[in-house]
């Protein structure tokens, strides 16, 4: 018996708490009012994302919404009494303004509008574009280039122009083994004779990454070579096939005139 009279106090106290807060829910809804209306166009067609403003001129409140599809709005939740004023504007048509709009409690307010056509001139954009100098076609990543002349003037013991490779600046020469430029490692280089890759194939440590270096060969003499590039990590797409440094040298044309040279070793 007793446990039928707390099973019912128990069913009587759930009823009670879900009363009240039905009571609270109800009670928000009914102590404002709202605002709503149809915005169409001089047709009678709906006018769908027209912005609707209503503005509380008592208290400065302001809130906004925009047209559905059929060009209904709403605004709920606002202060009872007034006045308001709303405002509906959207792009093609002339703004709509209605003063002295009063709310009442628990009531909605209704405010239709028709807009009417307007043209709207908008404000010129000029575009302008200029190339910017660190996107030149003309600059091609860090790069160095020893010209004939350079190459004249510059002694050698060895005779071989890639011992120049070191008035590159970001080149380093050991007293032994290969150049390395900007701390990549020198089995990564790459040497190329008017477009012909003259590499060491074999990976010797000894060769410096040329074809008999680990000897004292030589890929071509000195004295044949015009002019040669050093290039580190360039932005051209028609060099790759490296990670290191790529040594990119060109050979002398023949002339019209005999001339040659002798070399004594």
């Amino acid at each position: 018996m007793r446990i039928r009279n707390r099973a019912a106090l128990a069913a009587l106290l759930g009823c009670m708490l879900l009363g009240a807060g039905a009571s609270g829910v109800s009670a928000q809804g009914v102590t404002t009012g709202a605002i709503a209306g149809t915005v169409t166009d001089p047709q009678g067609q709906p006018v769908a994302g027209a912005e609707v403003r209503v503005v509380n001129r008592a208290t400065g409140y302001t809130t906004s919404t925009v047209t559905r599809s059929n060009g209904f709005y709403l605004v709920q939740g606002l202060e009872v009494g007034g006045p308001y004023t709303v405002t509906i504007s959207s792009l093609g048509f002339q703004e709509f303004r209605r003063d002295d709009i009063y709310v009442r409690l628990s009531a909605t307010t209704r405010v239709d509008a028709q807009l009417s056509v307007q043209a709207v001139e908008l404000e010129a954009l000029a575009v302008s574009v200029a190339r910017s100098g660190d996107f030149s076609p003309s600059r091609q990543g860090v790069s160095s280039v020893v010209s004939d002349t350079l190459l004249r003037r510059m002694p050698t013991l060895s005779r071989d122009f890639v011992d120049l490779v070191k008035l590159t600046p970001q080149v380093v020469y050991p007293a032994s083994g290969a150049a390395s430029a900007a701390g990549a490692y020198n089995r990564y280089n790459t040497f190329t004779i008017d477009g012909a890759n003259q590499s060491e194939r074999f990976n010797l440590g000894s060769s410096g990454g040329i074809p008999g270096g680990g000897s004292g060969g030589k890929i071509i003499p000195a004295d044949a070579v015009k002019e040669f590039r050093v290039m580190m990590t360039p932005t051209d797409v028609r060099q790759g096939n490296f990670a290191g440094m790529l040594v990119n040298a060109v050979t002398k044309s023949g002339t019209n005139e005999f001339h040659g040279g002798a070399v004594f070793s």
